[in-house]
């Protein structure tokens, strides 16, 4: 409950102060600050855009190489390796190669869902801004008091 009228109290001096100020109000500012540090739409979207920003490098990389190891036996009781020649041991290594330009498509593919993640960070910010905004106008108007 006190934090209730602490956010409140913090709302009136932004709204207070940005009226005599302005754009630029430190009170107001902080307070934007502070409700972005514990809004959960705005953490998700900061986390949504870390991933993506991981995921970009990710999707222009090669695949992992393949290393295969295997053994013929034809004999039922023992190991016949070196014995029966049809018996061997084989080591075997690969990597795929896609086609050229596909790493790069994937890669910008990534960049694009790296920008659309963004562009929702920049919603959420701009929703809880104007979400602080509209309750700094309406706790403190004199209609309220």
């Amino acid at each position: 409950m006190h934090s209730r009228w602490l956010v409140v109290a913090l709302a009136c001096a932004a709204s207070g102060a940005r009226a005599g100020q302005g754009s630029t109000d430190p009170a107001l500012d902080r307070l934007l600050r502070q409700a972005a540090e514990r809004n959960p739409e705005v953490s998700q979207a900061r986390a949504a855009v870390e991933a993506e920003r991981r995921r970009v490098p990710q999707a222009g990389a090669l695949p992992d190489p393949v290393l295969s190891l295997g053994i013929q036996n034809d004999g039922f009781k023992s190991i016949e390796i070196g014995e029966m020649e049809t018996s061997f041991v084989s080591i075997g290594a690969s990597q795929t190669l896609p086609w050229p330009g596909k790493r790069g498509l994937r890669e910008q593919v990534a960049s694009l869902e790296l920008r659309k993640a963004e562009a929702a960070l920049a919603r959420a910010d701009l929703d809880l801004e104007a979400q602080v905004r509209a309750r700094t106008s309406t706790s403190c108007s004199p209609a309220s008091s």
